[in-house]
């Protein structure tokens, strides 16, 4: 069973306060894991340091730092499945590279390259939104038809992890 440190009201506190509260632990969650994070936290800080820097140098254009965002998007990522479609918004450019994504075309979109278009299927990643929270009705209106696809080939044929009919009977 997962131990957690007390906390005031409905706050769950894993992490201690470094002097009389000890860590807390969180069931599932192995030190591999926790590794894992860390990883995809640390590629995550070096990836925006860089872009700010290219930045300021005029290699990109527009750049939203997420400085201090990185563990949001790590544990989002680690906690959704493959299949998990993301709608990043333009403080969560780089979550592609936890799906793979090379960071050149991530960079490449910042400058409004081609070479930064890819194909959403790829990745399972929806092209980054800049203006606040248009990711919202896109990502509300791909889980609609997933479930409406889903729903109509289910009496027909079966459905791929993405939501696609598949060809075999």
């Amino acid at each position: 069973m997962a131990s957690t440190v007390p906390a005031e009201r409905d706050l769950r506190r894993v992490i201690g306060d470094g002097e009389t509260i000890p860590d807390g632990e969180v069931e599932g969650v192995g030190e591999q894991d926790l590794l894992a994070l860390y990883r995809s936290m640390v590629l995550l800080r070096t990836y925006d340091e860089r872009s700010v820097v290219y930045h300021s140098q005029g290699r990109i254009g527009t750049y939203a730092i997420y400085w201090g965002h990185e563990a949001i998007q790590a544990g989002a990522v680690h906690a959704l499945e493959d299949e998990d479609w993301i709608f990043p918004s333009y403080r969560e450019s780089a979550i592609g590279l936890l799906r793979g994504m090379p960071p050149a075309t991530i960079l490449s979109w910042w400058r409004g390259h081609p070479a930064g278009w890819w194909n959403p299927a790829d990745y399972n990643l929806a092209s980054i939104c800049v203006p606040i929270a248009t990711q919202v009705p896109a990502s509300t209106a791909a889980t609609c038809s997933l479930s409406t696809r889903r729903h109509a080939t289910r009496s027909r044929a079966p459905v791929r992890a993405r939501g696609r009919p598949s060809s075999k009977p």
